[in-house]
């Protein structure tokens, strides 16, 4: 197991930054995420650690040395690739055992690791067959194991689910948490998927134009994030944004939106005191199962909005409503046994706890209600 430390990574092609010094401290047996959108940095990241590509400047230590020099094949860090790479002439067993040939392993410790390995990924009935004759699935456990049986001290995974249907990735990504956790190996894993991001990583770096936006475990970024970047990435569905206008009544804060007043929590009030005279103009964000959705006005409280529903989403025991206020789309996870249909009006609430407030200047959050 080990630790790994960027200091000011930078990575340039020509005057522009796929990486922007980034700093990051990953523990020992930390299973870390790269998520973002394409050209984040995140893969670009990933090849500097593992020497695929070379850094424009800052410095990459493991276990406290420095390695910006150090060629890829001695760094002792094992790659798992979104392609597999696995060497198409070579049985699964060849494609497993390869890298403790070339460290001229003998043979018999050779065969009780690729015994043990395969028995590990459930391949062993596989050993003969060729790269051509497996399913997608099969061959990334194959890619995986070639990397486990080396014993590197860093595993390095670029978006290895990505070829695999929505049932797979699912049983996958449990797979590969699972091994982790039990082989203790210090692992950063780069998707693009969010979903991925929040199930698997103890924590996450979202990275935007070749910086890092926030870090942290995955309930810290969906419960606080600190821009209107990160609020918008993560969560499925996303969070639902409206502009706002923060004002002052009776020496008190007070939030509006163009269909109404918005409730605020008393955490919020203090902080939107805070706020620069001249900052009036907010984005306020919150998430679909913080938007109380009531079938009749009787129901709901007097600061409620009348919406219609417009699409009724079904995903089993939740359902996901949806309708506009005023210009702006606000989508709603409720209970599917409530009964929705489309068409129907609805008063909506927003959870005033689960409120964020952005600057639409700075898109950094400003206030919130936990």
């Amino acid at each position: 197991m080990s630790t790994v430390v960027c200091k000011k990574l930078t990575k340039m092609f020509g005057d522009s930054y796929a990486v922007k010094e980034l700093d990051l401290e990953i523990n020992d047996g930390e299973f870390l995420v790269l998520v973002g959108p394409s050209g984040c940095g995140k893969t670009t990241t990933l090849r500097m650690l593992a020497g695929l590509e070379r850094v424009s400047s800052g410095e990459i230590f493991l276990d406290g040395q420095l390695i910006n020099r150090v060629p890829p094949r001695n760094r002792d860090i094992a790659v798992v690739f979104q392609n597999y790479a696995l060497y198409p002439h070579k049985s699964v067993a060849g494609n497993l055992s390869y890298a403790l040939k070339l460290r001229k392993t003998p043979k018999s410790e050779i065969e009780a690791k690729v015994r043990q390995i395969s028995d590990m990924l459930a391949i062993g009935h596989l050993l003969d067959r060729m790269p051509h004759e497996l399913s997608g699935g099969q061959r990334q456990r194959v890619a995986l194991g070639r990397a486990i049986i080396r014993e590197p001290k860093l595993f390095l995974m670029d978006e290895p689910l990505s070829n695999l249907d929505a049932k797979l990735r699912l049983q996958t990504r449990g797979e590969i948490v699972r091994l982790q956790h039990r082989l203790g190996t210090t692992t950063v894993y780069v998707t693009h998927d969010q979903i991925e991001a929040m199930t698997m990583g103890d924590r996450i770096v979202v990275m935007h134009n070749g910086v890092v936006q926030q870090i942290g475990s995955p309930s810290d970024l969906y419960v606080n994030p600190v821009n209107l970047f990160v609020a918008g990435f993560l969560g499925s569905p996303p969070m639902n944004f409206f502009d706002a206008q923060v004002s002052t009544e009776a020496g008190e804060p007070v939030v509006t939106a163009r269909f109404g007043r918005i409730p605020i929590a008393p955490k919020t009030a203090a902080m939107l005191n805070e706020l620069a005279a001249g900052e009036r103009d907010v984005v306020c964000g919150i998430r679909p199962e913080d938007v109380i959705v009531h079938h009749s006005a009787d129901d709901a409280g007097p600061e409620a909005h009348r919406m219609t529903i417009e699409l009724v989403e079904m995903v089993g025991a939740d359902s996901y409503v949806s309708g506009t206020l005023d210009d702006r789309l606000i989508l709603a996870r409720v209970a599917t046994e409530r009964g929705w249909r489309e068409g129907q009006p609805v008063w909506v609430e927003f959870d005033p706890a689960r409120l964020h407030i952005f600057s639409k200047q700075t898109e950094s959050r400003v206030a919130f209600g936990l």
